[in-house]
């Protein structure tokens, strides 16, 4: 789909200054190509999950009443879009995983869509008995149902034209769930206890890896787009031995007392990549006193084992 070849008349908003149309086809464009330069087990998948997050995030900033106050006409708490945003994502990714015969393989996805878009202007906590239980909210919930009869009244045909080139889902079946959202809620409700509770159990944490993955990818695609960026920044080569030679110009003093005891715990931190085997070592930490250089040598250390990755792996 390109927004560029839409005849249709479109006028809400997501920011003052650019479409919502326009912010959601980024925002998923520039999702799924963060995700495509990842090499992952179901890479395709998981960047097919990042582009309908993108395009979904803000689907709740349809209603007039986010509209009016995106004028300051009105301020009102039914302005607020997170909360059906997710509802919708998980919705999307649900029904894309149904299609493509895998939502038994890739249960936990719609949980962690709508995860991700209901904290994407906050911050994640704890997952049992935060998130789960905003599911929950009364308030929130009445507030969705507001939210859904205003876009069904007001602004269905816009949602509708933008979202037509998803040929296995229909945004009207998707606003029809106002009759019985406490069930719909509910469902969703149920994956993300699921995931909490095989979450415990599993002595790697991968849902904790996968929520982070796609909601890093929507901050960074939503922030960038907001700011006006149109392409992602171009990624850098850092030579190895950078942070050595900004050691050796600033530091210039002898090598005694505290500073060779710096050196030495930077030597044999810095030597132990030579045996570090990156598919195995997944998870690494630093243990020094304050005082014993831990900033330098761990950014020395990250960016050392950045280029022994790309040595290695690609």
């Amino acid at each position: 789909m390109s927004t560029e070849n839409i005849s249709f008349s479109f006028r809400l908003h997501s920011h003052p200054d650019k479409l919502l149309k326009d912010h959601l086809w980024n925002v998923g464009t520039t999702s799924k190509e963060i995700a495509d330069s990842k090499q992952i087990e179901n890479g395709d998948t998981f960047s097919e999950i990042a582009y309908l997050i993108g395009i979904s995030h803000d689907f709740g900033k349809a209603t007039t009443y986010f509209q009016k106050w995106l004028n300051r006409d009105e301020k009102t708490q039914y302005a607020r879009h997170s909360y059906l945003s997710a509802l919708f994502g998980y919705f999307l990714v649900k029904h894309y995983l149904m299609k493509e015969n895998k939502l038994n393989q890739l249960w936990y996805l719609p949980g962690i869509a709508w995860l991700a878009i209901v904290k994407h202007h906050s911050n994640i906590r704890n997952l049992w008995d935060e998130e789960a239980g905003q599911l929950e909210s009364f308030s929130e919930i009445e507030i969705a149902k507001s939210q859904l009869e205003d876009i069904s009244n007001n602004n269905i045909e816009e949602m509708k034209e933008f979202y037509s080139f998803l040929d296995y889902v229909s945004i009207q079946d998707f606003l029809e769930q106002k009759d019985n959202l406490e069930d719909y809620i509910h469902i969703v409700q149920k994956d993300i206890k699921k995931i909490t509770r095989k979450s415990f159990r599993n002595e790697l944490p991968v849902y904790y890896f996968y929520i982070l993955f796609f909601y890093s990818i929507l901050l960074d695609a939503d922030k960038l787009d907001a700011s006006g960026r149109l392409r992602l920044p171009e990624r850098l080569e850092i030579e190895s031995d950078i942070i050595e030679n900004y050691k050796k110009r600033k530091f210039k003093e002898k090598q005694e007392g505290i500073n060779l005891l710096r050196e030495k715990a930077y030597r044999e931190i810095i030597s132990s990549l030579d045996n570090l085997k990156i598919e195995e070592n997944r998870i690494l930490s630093i243990n020094l006193p304050t005082g014993m250089g831990k900033t330098l040598t761990g950014l020395s250390f990250a960016i050392k084992m950045r280029n022994k990755i790309h040595r290695e792996i690609g």
